[in-house]
């Protein structure tokens, strides 16, 4: 599928790229500076770096679908679950 050698089988990246994607999120919430326009570079950053994962197409699906479509669909489902186990009760 690679005619590279330094390319990894597809399969070795979709399942290896959320470990890593944490890895870099966590250090760059340690490294973000304080100051707003930096922090907001910072941010540019992730999100480039989101969006341009190495791979094919199927491993740019697997992270936007993991990482922003899959949140909102169990926020929908288990949502209303969590805010009647979670709520205070009315006394």
């Amino acid at each position: 599928m690679h005619n590279k050698r330094d390319h990894k089988p597809i399969w070795k990246e979709v399942v290896e790229l959320p470990g890593s994607f944490l890895k870099e999120l966590l250090s760059d919430l340690k490294l973000l500076p304080s100051k707003s326009k930096e922090k907001s570079m910072g941010l540019k950053n992730f999100f480039f770096r989101l969006f341009n994962t190495k791979g094919d197409w199927i491993v740019k699906a697997y992270v936007f679908f993991v990482l922003i479509i899959l949140p909102f669909v169990l926020n929908h489902f288990f949502g209303p679950l969590f805010d009647a186990v979670f709520s205070p009760s009315p006394d």
